[in-house]
């Protein structure tokens, strides 16, 4: 636990730090999308980590200690997640002054050209940020489907920028995968064959995905933030598993059983108080 917390304060520091640097930069400096570009995928990866490591406390911290950690009473995340804010949105403001067009705006391109041949647009969507893989297998799903609708399935995207997203895409081991592929369009469909080979494996990734659901802790004590984290991820699951063809929809039971097998006692006791005053029929997921 203080490893974690430790090292959440130190990448707290990066990104105050990473805002300070970007703020002493020379104007010619700023004024090149290249820089911001990869000043933005360094931020968007710090975000990942913290976050990562955020739900790795709040899955091990026992009640007792979210209420006197200086973590929890700082609500160091909530910090970070200003600061994040803050900086992305200072990168976005130097990114709209740059006039050279760089790979950033090829997701808006054809959107914007479809616009100007309707006549004019009143709205302006924002720019899609792509979700960074790190090598789970209960994210897969989701990464593949967004990256093949708006980058692999993109044909006024050349093979070159296709590439330069993929890699901006990854983090930790996929990243590794293709660290030694250069950026050249040439080598966009290998690296993309490598990828998909490793990762887009259905039974491996259901197999995940059962592990994460089945494998959840027990909550011991009465806690609000563990119930929470308890029901996300048994929706995520549930969700991902949808992702794969895989009915849910009559699973009810077998979840909600699931679930409350793992709530503590008292939490355990109120849950079925309320559901044996609330109707003789089997209770729904969504309850």
């Amino acid at each position: 636990m203080e490893r974690l917390i430790k090292g959440q304060q130190e990448l707290f520091e990066q990104l105050r730090k990473a805002e300070r640097n970007l703020k002493k930069a020379n104007h010619e400096v700023r004024a090149k999308s290249s820089y911001l570009i990869a000043r933005m995928e360094a931020l968007n990866k710090l975000e990942e980590a913290f976050n990562q490591n955020h739900l790795e406390i709040v899955a091990i911290a026992t009640e007792e200690q979210m209420e006197t950690l200086q973590y929890f009473q700082d609500d160091l995340q909530d910090s970070f997640q200003e600061s994040f804010i803050q900086y992305k949105a200072l990168l976005k403001e130097y990114l709209d002054y740059t006039d050279q067009n760089t790979t950033i705006h090829a997701i808006d391109a054809n959107e914007n050209e479809s616009n100007k041949n309707q006549g004019n647009s009143e709205v302006q969507l924002p720019r899609i940020q792509l979700p960074i893989f790190s090598g789970k297998y209960t994210e897969w799903q989701s990464f593949y489907d967004m990256f093949v609708s708006l980058i692999h399935e993109n044909y006024t995207l050349s093979a070159v920028q296709k590439l330069h997203y993929l890699k901006s895409s990854l983090s930790g081991e996929p990243e590794v995968l293709l660290r030694n592929f250069a950026t050249t369009s040439a080598n966009y469909k290998e690296a993309w064959e490598q990828l998909t080979k490793r990762y887009n494996n259905k039974r491996y990734n259901c197999n995940a995905i059962m592990k994460t659901l089945f494998g959840q802790k027990n909550i011991q004590h009465e806690s609000a933030n563990s119930i929470r984290h308890l029901l996300d991820t048994t929706t995520s699951c549930l969700k991902a598993l949808n992702n794969l063809n895989i009915g849910t929809e009559q699973w009810d039971a077998v979840i909600i059983h699931l679930v409350v097998s793992k709530l503590d006692h008292e939490s355990h006791r109120q849950w079925e108080n309320y559901i044996s005053t609330a109707s003789d029929e089997l209770p729904k997921w969504s309850q």
